[in-house]
């Protein structure tokens, strides 16, 4: 968050990614969105607004746990959001979960918001995200965290499972 309140974070990371050769739209920068609430946020919200006109994504993380998530969205131009493991734990089997789940994939859908499920552990929960309209995951059912020699290895072996 400190960061966030730098003034000069728009140009720096300009500077940055230039000297990477990337473009903004390649870097995803991830918020809480208590982030963002905060009384003594306003530097942050014109940075977070001012990286997202230079073409950053903006993704709001654990999605679902604060307070308010749609005033958020409202505020920003949020390209994803990370739907929180407690609302992906058990999906299959509990109905509520699936219920306020589905509610959120739907509300971002409507909004043109990617959704993308934290902490898919089982393939149940998984079928379940997919049969609810959320494709995009992570956890542990996917991959575990790893050091970027193996993600290397790991990313080859998926595209060539992918492809096949």
């Amino acid at each position: 968050m400190g960061q966030l309140r730098d003034t000069r974070i728009g140009p720096r990371l300009l500077q940055y990614i230039d000297q990477c050769g990337i473009q903004p739209s390649n870097l995803r920068i991830e918020l809480l969105e208590s982030t963002l609430l905060d009384e003594r946020s306003v530097t942050i919200v014109k940075n977070v607004q001012h990286l997202i006109s230079l073409g950053f994504a903006v993704e709001l993380d654990d999605f679902g746990t604060g307070h308010a998530a749609i005033v958020t969205l409202r505020k920003f131009d949020v390209s994803r959001i990370k739907i929180d493991r407690s609302l992906v734990e058990n999906i299959d089997s509990e109905p509520e979960l699936r219920e306020i789940t589905g509610a959120i994939i739907n509300l971002a859908e409507r909004l043109n918001i990617q959704a993308l499920a934290e902490g898919v552990e089982t393939q149940d929960e998984q079928a379940t995200l997919n049969e609810l309209g959320c494709s995009v995951a992570q956890g542990y059912l996917h991959a575990r965290p790893m050091p970027l020699m193996q993600l290397r290895a790991w990313i080859r072996d998926w595209q060539t499972s992918v492809a096949t």
